[in-house]
């Protein structure tokens, strides 16, 4: 009947349709997973400002300072449980982030070995100054585990967003300014011609 050969092809449009919706569906959902994990992965953060922003107009990084600062304050917030007590705790802060050709990187943190910086000249890295808990417990690409500290220096590769060196210091890092010293009280002198004369 022609009545239901117009009705078949009806139930087939109907029989697909929840399959494309499920589709529709999966396909939102991927990309909604996609959105949270590049957030999680690259959120700044809870520290986004405050800090010093060094680029030379020479470099173009792909990363930006917040995304930088906000990788090593996730660092530092991991290496919290590691501490003997709860009681030696420092709140993590950034200081200073500045970007850098590996050939140059010695100027920022002079602890990294010369011969790591020239394997990769060209290499473009970011170094934070930052306070916080570096307990240095584990060897990474640049540098090797260590005494730990209050302060120190991260490296964070640009192309990656991987951190490839950390360096504690202590006394506190570069980017804190150094204490001024305590004046010396002046002593007078006096003038030759207010002295009193020679008896004769």
């Amino acid at each position: 009947m022609p009545g239901a050969e117009c009705a078949q092809p009806m139930e087939q449009t109907q029989s697909t349709n929840p399959s494309r919706l499920s589709l529709i569906v999966a396909a939102v959902i991927i990309v909604i997973v996609a959105a949270l994990s590049a957030a999680v992965l690259f959120q700044p953060g809870r520290q986004v400002s405050g800090y010093e922003i060094d680029i030379p107009p020479s470099l173009a990084p792909h990363m930006n300072a917040t995304t930088v600062a906000g990788i090593a304050v996730q660092y530092l917030d991991r290496q919290t449980p590691h501490l003997a007590s709860p009681d030696l705790h420092l709140e993590p802060r950034v200081g200073r982030v500045a970007a850098s050709l590996a050939a140059d990187v010695r100027a920022l943190e002079p602890a990294v070995r010369p011969q790591t910086a020239l394997a990769q000249p060209a290499r473009l890295v970011w170094v934070v100054f930052a306070d916080g808990d570096f307990l240095n417990v584990g060897d990474l690409e640049w540098s090797s585990a260590g005494t730990p500290a209050r302060s120190g220096t991260i490296v964070v590769d640009d192309a990656t967003a991987t951190i490839i060196g950390v360096y504690p210091h202590s006394p506190p890092a570069p980017h804190t300014p150094p204490a001024r010293p305590t004046p010396r009280p002046t002593t007078a002198v006096a003038s030759p011609s207010a002295s009193p004369s020679a008896s004769p």
